[in-house]
């Protein structure tokens, strides 16, 4: 039986995408994201201060297109990011719908389903980067990397600027706080709920919804600001 050299692993360069905490390889654009660093070695991708904000902007992406463009499927989705000017945009979307168990032209809600959102997530990071196995890995990130970024996502309300084809993105950063109502509330705390508060779904974002964000936030060693 061949060995499998873990130690030679490490010697491969990290893919790009993973160096520059930029998963989904968003190209440089007018966008001011969160968490962009501030200095930009790469001159063609974003460099992100953390995982978590390269995700964030890959999952703000990808809830735009839901529900600016009501783009439905993976198949939709994943033709507007990866478009075949410069992707095998077919076998991308088998890939993705192969990793998620959901058929390529099923309606799907990323934002209402989190599960579903990071294993979409995930799935497009794996087709950006390739294997992890390689670099000694099992999987470029946990499950709770993949979560805080959707949260932080999840916790902004879109802008119409976010809704371009792949690697290129913009961004409007109005979050969402105490005294705000209205759906995106309502997803908010439906995917806390998910994660263990017990909010009622009343699209206000009052003073128990601002406990459980803080909560949430301490949990995950983000900044426990309630928005």
């Amino acid at each position: 039986m061949t060995k499998y050299n873990i130690a030679a692993t490490h010697q491969i360069p990290l893919p790009r995408g993973i160096r520059n905490n930029n998963p989904g390889n968003i190209r440089h654009s007018s966008a001011a994201w969160d968490g962009r660093s501030p200095t930009q070695p790469d001159a063609s991708f974003v460099n992100f201060t953390t995982p978590e904000h390269g995700i964030r902007a890959l999952a703000r992406i990808l809830a735009n297109y839901q529900s600016r463009h009501h783009l439905e499927t993976t198949s939709q989705i994943i033709s507007r990011w990866a478009p075949p000017n410069e992707n095998d945009t077919d076998a991308y979307i088998a890939a993705v719908a192969r990793a998620t168990g959901v058929g390529r032209d099923a309606k799907i809600n990323l934002r209402s389903n989190p599960a579903l959102f990071r294993s979409f997530i995930g799935a497009i990071i794996a087709h950006e980067n390739g294997s992890p196995v390689r670099h000694g890995r099992q999987q470029w990130y946990d499950a709770a990397t993949l979560d805080r970024g959707i949260a932080m996502a999840i916790g902004q309300q879109t802008s119409h600027h976010e809704d371009r084809s792949h690697h290129h993105s913009a961004n409007s950063n109005k979050t969402l706080k105490r005294g705000d109502k209205g759906s995106d509330v309502a997803l908010l705390q439906k995917y806390l709920n998910l994660k263990g508060a017990k909010l009622k779904v009343d699209t206000d974002f009052g003073k128990n919804t601002e406990t459980a964000v803080i909560q949430f936030q301490t949990k995950n060693s983000l900044v426990p600001d309630g928005k």
